[in-house]
């Protein structure tokens, strides 16, 4: 799961690190700085810009409402498939579990009703 690779904390990011730098069979010290950054919140040149304005959507608008709803149900399936099963195989090995669990919770969770309810809690 990439917000992995933006985890603040130092000491979980470096066992993390070095999980990656030895899967990958990389020396750790040349595997270079963990660099996480989200869609969108790049500075782009105009014509890039241009693009992204243009095919990009809000998933949190109510015309998508029918797609998120089942974009959701596969991340709710999924997220609880991956704790409850892949998580526990012996094959499997992540740096932190506890923390990629936590990671993989919020896949549960639909941003949109969450961002929702907060707007409508501020305007009470």
């Amino acid at each position: 799961e990439v917000d992995q690779l933006g985890d603040v904390n130092a000491s979980r990011a470096e066992l993390f690190r070095r999980d990656l730098a030895r899967f990958i069979h990389v020396p750790e010290d040349e595997l270079g700085p963990m660099i996480h950054s989200k869609p969108g919140r790049k500075n782009l040149k105009p014509f890039q810009q241009e693009y992204v304005d243009k095919y990009s959507i809000n998933i949190c608008d109510e015309e998508h409402d029918e797609l998120r709803s089942v974009l959701m149900l596969h991340a709710v399936d999924a997220s609880r498939w991956i704790r409850k099963y892949f998580l526990e195989s012996p094959d499997v090995m992540v740096s932190s579990k506890y923390y990629l669990d936590e990671i993989l919770a919020k896949w549960e969770i639909d941003i949109c009703s969450a961002e929702k309810s907060t707007a409508t809690a501020k305007k009470s």
